[in-house]
């Protein structure tokens, strides 16, 4: 369920890159995307109501300036691998107060699978494929029988409950949960957010030299999101 927000994507400026963006832009408008390239203060970025390959300004906020990567376009890594599994699945209840559809307590059996990107070691692979997959099992146990929510609809907060209070399109709720048993985001409970959240959590449990992946989250059948996240070095 998409929140309405419009996602910015961030790439460092050097000689060629604006004529190159422009292209990029020029590719995504010509398949009906609405997107634009906007100068962003010594950075060239691309606005657009898509997902798109690069890091959002917060996350490049959080990377050494001497360290971030071209990554519109031109995020190349040497290698990917990808995996999809049956067991990378979790069940997780949420609500999305502003959505007349959504603004009720409901939940989703959902799935993952994942591309992981760098370059190929030593011993021949980016990461051995059972430590990513430990690490995907790991980063969905997280979320797994989980409720999700917004941290603006938390009222209350303790180490024996966890309170929250919203009132949407189909009435109020109140709900009181032991914080064991809820997951707060930043922003909304919608798939983008948690695919983000997700895809950060699978990075922070794989070796330091892989450089990214890209989450993709499935809400149920058809439909779902992509999170893209690169290491910060």
């Amino acid at each position: 369920m998409s929140g309405g927000g419009r996602p910015t994507f961030v790439g460092v400026e050097r000689p060629g890159t604006k004529s190159r963006l422009k292209e990029f832009v020029a590719s995504l408008v010509g398949e009906g995307v609405e997107a634009t390239v906007k100068d962003g203060g010594g950075f060239l970025y691309v606005e657009s109501t898509s997902t798109i390959y690069g890091l959002s300004r917060e996350d490049l906020a959080k990377v050494d300036s001497g360290k971030r990567k071209r990554l519109i376009p031109g995020f190349e890594p040497k290698s990917s691998l990808f995996i999809e599994d049956d067991s990378l699945h979790f069940d997780y209840g949420h609500a999305l107060p502003s959505s007349k559809t959504c603004s009720v307590l409901h939940g989703h059996s959902s799935r993952v699978s994942a591309e992981i990107l760098g370059e190929v070691g030593p011993v021949g692979m980016i990461v051995d494929f059972g430590e990513a997959k430990a690490a995907l099992k790991d980063a969905l146990s997280t979320v797994d029988h989980k409720f999700i929510i917004g941290s603006k609809y938390v009222v209350e907060r303790s180490s024996k409950a966890v309170r929250v209070r919203f009132e949407g399109p189909n009435g109020a709720f109140d709900l009181k949960m032991p914080p064991s048993q809820v997951v707060i985001l930043d922003g909304e409970a919608t798939s983008e957010n948690i695919a983000q959240f997700v895809a950060n959590g699978v990075l922070r449990r794989l070796p330091k030299d892989v450089e990214g992946i890209k989450l993709f989250f499935f809400e149920g059948v058809n439909k779902g999101a992509a999170a893209f996240r690169v290491m910060a070095r």
